[in-house]
């Protein structure tokens, strides 16, 4: 949720810089980059909640003060992003972001300076070939990367998983975000390289490879972009939900509406006396809480709690005055914490409250599958119900936090050297066991492993073996 006020909110604690526009040619003194670098994170430490969610203060010092060490010369803007990335993901939070600016990546985007394959890492973090997207294709499926430009691939991996974001101490959002965005990884992080020299194994061989880079128009989407974010069907007596997110745009985009959608599936497996629902979540990155606690109503059959608590930092609490007072409600302070409060102008709050089951709720058993971008409102939803016993989860642990995350207002603004900053100002705690899976997300109760045989056949295996657990549990 974005407003004037989180606008507001967040712009008034930082300090202003004369110096805002993004000049990817212009370095910046050591001197100018350790002072934004510090100023930067003390600030960001006095709105953001979960600031210190996963890490001490003293050890998140101990990284600030070795980052600051690192800048040893003049960076760009680019240089100074490639810095602040990885730092700013040490928090542990998939909300918390530093981005270079639209009219930036937008040029990134049309020079062909991606690297022209797609790509399959595995758990044991090696690199192999799907797809050669070359105009000349020289690279076959099943090769595998050694390294590129140069750079050994476990450096390159150690690069680019240090700087994505995730919650918590969570491994499998990166993997996943490395196994479909690889190449726009490496260009943000490493290079936007024209031409890729590339350390390869192939057919038994070690040999060097020379690829043209690509342009973004030419990579290919995420799985299942494209279709509509609702669908649901019943296979062989078992009913399929899928929700590719629960974000009120693309459900309107694809004139749905998601209320309605969700009561007349329930209805319909009411009617059809259906005992098997599968709810398919993958990658799903979450959207509006409101549309996750009334899917999560379906399941329960008493009252039931969705939420724990929303926290927000003494700065936040103290901004609520004055005319912020007309739209939101004094924070109250509760053991030490200070608590948000429901709002008259906006249901987004109200999920801490005890929630009501659905009329029409579901009395079968059901199964969700999952992967690591099952993220923010979707992995709240799969930790609230695999903690009240109501799911069994297949596939992989969820890209969220299993606790809860850090998000709600969400505000942008800029910083110097005109890159943009986005820190939440809520910290939501959902209703469940916190000492369960700490730093994680929920765990799956049926693993599944992706294989590059399974992504090499082109199908849905990951659906196909969802389905043979459930028949198999009958």
């Amino acid at each position: 949720m974005r407003s004037y006020l989180s606008v507001f909110l967040f712009v008034a604690f930082f300090p202003l810089y004369a110096q805002t526009s993004f000049d990817p040619q212009r370095t910046w003194p050591v001197d100018s980059l350790r002072h934004w670098l510090y100023d930067l994170m003390d600030e960001a430490a006095l709105k953001h909640p979960g600031f210190y969610r996963y890490t001490t203060p003293e050890r998140f010092r101990v990284r600030l003060d070795s980052a600051a060490a690192s800048i040893n010369r003049p960076l760009n803007g680019l240089g100074y992003y490639r810095l602040l990335k990885p730092l700013l993901a040490q928090i542990g939070c998939l909300h918390t972001g530093i981005a270079l600016p639209a009219e930036y990546t937008e040029k990134l985007a049309a020079l062909p300076g991606l690297l022209p394959l797609e790509l399959f890492i595995g758990e044991d973090r090696h690199v192999y070939v799907l797809r050669d997207l070359s105009a000349v294709p020289q690279l076959t499926p099943g090769a595998e990367i050694l390294s590129i430009n140069g750079r050994p691939v476990p450096d390159v991996l150690r690069i680019l998983m240090n700087a994505i974001p995730s919650d918590g101490y969570n491994q499998t959002l990166k993997l996943r975000m490395l196994n479909h965005r690889f190449p726009q990884w490496y260009q943000s992080m490493i290079g936007a390289d024209t031409l890729y020299v590339l350390g390869v194994m192939q057919d038994g061989e070690q040999k060097t490879v020379e690829l043209s880079g690509l342009a973004a128009t030419a990579m290919p989407p995420l799985p299942f972009a494209g279709e509509k974010p609702l669908q649901f069907e019943i296979q062989e007596g078992i009913g399929i939900l899928r929700i590719r997110s629960f974000a009120r745009t693309p459900v309107r985009a694809a004139g749905q509406r998601f209320r309605p959608f969700i009561r007349k599936t329930f209805r319909s497996l009411r009617r059809e006396g259906i005992r098997d629902l599968l709810l398919d979540l993958r990658y799903n990155t979450g959207g509006t809480d409101a549309h996750a606690a009334f899917l999560a109503s379906y399941f329960f059959d008493s009252t039931f709690r969705y939420w724990d608590r929303i926290e927000v930092t003494p700065a936040i609490a103290a901004e609520i005055k004055g005319a912020a007072r007309l739209f939101y409600r004094k924070p109250v302070l509760s053991e030490g914490r200070y608590l948000w409060q429901k709002t008259p102008f906006t249901k987004e709050f109200d999920f801490y409250e005890p929630q009501k089951p659905a009329r029409n709720a579901y009395a079968g058993r059901c199964w969700l599958l999952t992967n690591g971008l099952c993220m923010s409102s979707c992995s709240d939803l799969t930790a609230v119900l695999r903690y009240n016993g109501k799911v069994s989860v297949i596939g992989e642990e969820s890209g969220g936090a299993y606790q809860g995350n850090n998000s709600g207002m969400m505000p942008e603004t800029v910083v110097p050297p005109g890159l943009i900053l986005t820190i939440p100002l809520q910290k939501y705690t959902t209703a469940v066991d916190t000492t369960l899976h700490r730093g994680r997300g929920t765990a799956p109760d049926h693993p599944l492993q992706g294989s590059l045989q399974d992504r090499l056949s082109g199908r849905d295996t990951e659906m196909e073996q969802a389905l043979r657990i459930i028949r198999e549990n009958r």
